[in-house]
């Protein structure tokens, strides 16, 4: 987990924005189809108006005062089971007293002398008749026993538009809500993530600035060649420059901290920049099926086209998972002495180490002078990167920097092989169809 930033948060909003629109679209969709299953609910509602009764001498401000008053008592008996007990006496209703009170509601209207009579039914036609028959039976039954005068001032019709469920305003509602848990879901997926991003990033995990940052295809078939990518791998290379000569290296193994990170199209385009620099570079890689040395030569001062871009092998930068391990534990000592040997021959060895903290890696590491990781923008976990760097660290191996990875759209332009291969796997049996005889 770290701290989450304004710049963190949009980018994890952009990254998740289809989480920010799924979550209101099942949220709002589910609150819709549920209350469209729910059954309607109609009410119908009339008003009861309390008469003043004035006479000589009497105020009429007193009587209505004294009606305002009776409102709030009258409310109360209008829904008793006196009252109820009749209704459904006379229109017949298969309820009961305590059920109907459930659905028959009376409200006096404030600083008034009206009562408002409401039922609410899923049969409309029933909650109409129901609130007028109420409404009939309670003022008879005021007159009588009270001695109060009640008037309904307007009858129930049947309703034709349900009180709920307000479908639109829950699905308003749910899919405001689900927008709201997609945005929470997405910030709390960006807090708890750890992958690195930024130079700031690697910082904190390796404890140093990155040697570079530079562009990698996103799916590794083709590199991108253009001018911003070159001087990119030119500055890592002047960078990587001063590294070495700080530790006095020759030979440096490229690990990244899991499969798909980049090492060999990184390891490749850096060979490249070394030969174009008038170094002999050499560089070792298994991540091809086999074991194999690939020679790179110095660059003639001549400029490169994109077409003449030499990445080695375009096997090194397919899609793909590896073939088989090619670093063997029987043959860990013989990629050792080869490994030295080359430094004899060249000015520089590059090692294309297995992702992550292998026991392969971490037996090359007594055969090299440095290590650099390598880390993929949006991928790589912090966490993963420090215990890959921690392990090779206590393999014995000189931390010399880190590359940042940035990942690009895959280019249409097709790579054409310059370096020559020598494979170091076991020799084939001797025949004409043999590698020797090719």
């Amino acid at each position: 987990m770290r701290e989450l930033t304004a710049r963190r948060a949009w980018r994890s909003l952009r990254r998740w924005w289809w989480l920010a629109l799924l979550a209101p679209l099942l949220l709002g969709g589910g609150t819709y189809l549920a209350t469209s299953l729910m059954t309607p609910v109609y009410r119908a509602d009339t008003t009861l108006v309390i008469t003043a009764n004035t006479g000589a001498g009497t105020s009429d401000y007193n009587d209505v005062l004294a009606a305002e008053r009776r409102a709030d008592t009258l409310s109360q008996l209008a829904s008793g089971r006196t009252v109820l007990t009749q209704v459904i006496a006379q229109l017949g209703l298969a309820t009961t007293p305590e059920d109907l009170a459930r659905e028959v509601s009376v409200t006096p209207v404030s600083n008034t002398q009206l009562l408002r009579v409401a039922v609410a039914d899923p049969d409309p036609r029933r909650a109409a008749t129901v609130a007028n028959a109420v409404t009939d039976v309670f003022t008879r039954i005021v007159q009588d026993r009270l001695g109060v005068s009640l008037q309904a001032f307007d009858e129930a019709v049947v309703p034709t538009r349900p009180i709920s469920p307000r479908i639109p305003l829950l699905t308003a509602l749910g899919g405001g809500l689900g927008l709201l848990g997609g945005l929470g879901l997405g910030l709390t997926l960006a807090y708890l993530d750890d992958t690195i991003e930024t130079p700031e990033e690697l910082r904190r995990v390796i404890g140093a600035y990155p040697l570079g940052c530079v562009d990698v295809s996103s799916r590794h078939t083709h590199a991108r060649a253009d001018t911003a990518t070159d001087e990119d791998y030119r500055a890592l290379r002047l960078n990587l420059q001063l590294a070495v000569a700080e530790q006095g290296a020759r030979t440096i193994m490229v690990a990244g901290a899991g499969p798909g990170e980049g090492t060999a199209e990184i390891v490749a385009r850096l060979a490249d920049a070394f030969a174009r620099a008038g170094r002999r570079i050499a560089v070792v890689t298994g991540n091809v099926g086999v074991l194999a040395v690939a020679t790179v030569p110095a660059a003639t001062g001549e400029p490169c086209s994109s077409e003449d871009l030499p990445l080695l092998n375009p096997l090194l930068v397919a899609t793909g998972s590896p073939g088989p391990d090619a670093w063997g534990a029987r043959d860990e000592v013989r990629t050792a002495e080869l490994i030295r040997r080359l430094a004899t021959e060249h000015d520089l060895v590059l090692v294309d180490a297995p992702s992550g903290a292998s026991a392969a890696t971490l037996a090359l590491t007594s055969a090299v002078e440095g290590v650099v990781v390598v880390a993929y923008g949006g991928r790589t976990r912090g966490g993963d990167l420090a215990r890959v760097t921690e392990a090779l660290g206590r393999a014995g191996a000189p931390l010399l920097g880190a590359i940042l990875c940035r990942p690009v759209r895959p280019s249409r332009r097709s790579v054409v092989a310059r370096a020559r291969w020598v494979p170091l796997a076991r020799p084939a049996p001797a025949g004409p169809h043999s590698a020797a005889g090719r």
